[in-house]
């Protein structure tokens, strides 16, 4: 399961100005190819949409897969790779109810 997820998501992290505003203009593409053809999109007709080539699109990333992940984390306000982050776990106080209530008060108590 590693490998898929690896290969979901992308290649590398644009680092400066004008790769950002390449990756944007992928991912741009992307969308409107994706609401345009569905499943029948292609990489090669979202590279050309973009005005890039294909290996500056597989630069970034790997298949259409990827894309449509990396359209799904900006939908949802988280950019870049790796799931999302857990949220702190609670004090065990907080998430395990106190002995009496648990064991359904002093039922349990003469064994």
């Amino acid at each position: 399961m590693a490998a898929s997820t690896a290969a979901q998501n992308p290649r590398k992290q644009p680092q400066q100005r004008r790769s950002r505003a390449t990756v944007d203009k992928i991912l741009a593409a992307a969308a409107q190819v994706l609401a345009e053809e569905g499943d029948g999109a292609t990489t090669d007709r979202i590279a050309a949409r973009a005005g890039v080539s294909i290996g500056s699109l597989y630069q970034y990333f790997p298949n259409k897969g990827a894309l449509m992940l990396e359209l799904a984390r900006r939908a949802h306000g988280r950019r870049g790779r790796g799931p999302r982050p857990r949220p702190p776990a609670r004090p065990t106080q907080e998430r395990v109810a106190p002995r009496g209530r648990r064991c359904g008060g002093g039922a349990a108590r003469g064994r």
